[in-house]
């Protein structure tokens, strides 16, 4: 979404580049500041969330590639 809102806000501001007005260059600062927000969520989600993730998945992979040995136990009390 992010880079959607960034080249949207480059090619209206090469359309617009002369022709806007104050409103015009408002509304193009809000675009390009709206487009670096959602940039910096998906940044700060694949850089700081991923290494929880990462950890999580080298231990289910290592679990998922564990040898599984199932053994009879038997009580050595009397009672049954």
């Amino acid at each position: 979404m992010g880079f959607v809102l960034l080249g949207a806000d480059i090619w209206l501001s090469r359309i617009y580049a002369d022709r806007t007005g104050v409103i015009g260059s408002i509304v193009l600062e809000g675009l390009t500041i709206a487009a670096w927000v959602a940039l910096w969520e998906a940044v700060a989600n694949l850089l700081i969330q991923w290494v929880p993730h990462h950890r999580d998945i080298r231990v289910y992979r290592r679990l998922s590639a564990a040898e599984v040995i199932f053994r009879r136990t038997f009580r050595k009390s009397g009672n049954r």
